[in-house]
């Protein structure tokens, strides 16, 4: 199980979590899929903060994998 987090950045050094979301699935590439496949419907339901990617983190809280777009 992952916990996705979607990310502004903004002009700050710590990306702001702007929505969090937990994946039931056992692999990261397939939490990895399911982030991108609903990083535009999270894009258009923030429109005050728009995500500019997303985070993944284990289950012990250590930060997996990144993806921004800037």
């Amino acid at each position: 199980m992952f916990a996705i987090e979607f990310l502004a950045v903004r002009d700050s050094h710590e990306p702001e979590v702007v929505e969090k979301m937990t994946s039931n699935v056992a692999r990261l590439v397939d939490a990895d899929k399911t982030a991108k496949s609903l990083l535009e419907k999270v894009r258009q339901k923030r429109h005050a903060t728009p995500p500019d990617g997303y985070r993944i983190r284990a289950h012990d809280g250590r930060v997996i994998f990144r993806f921004l777009e800037r």
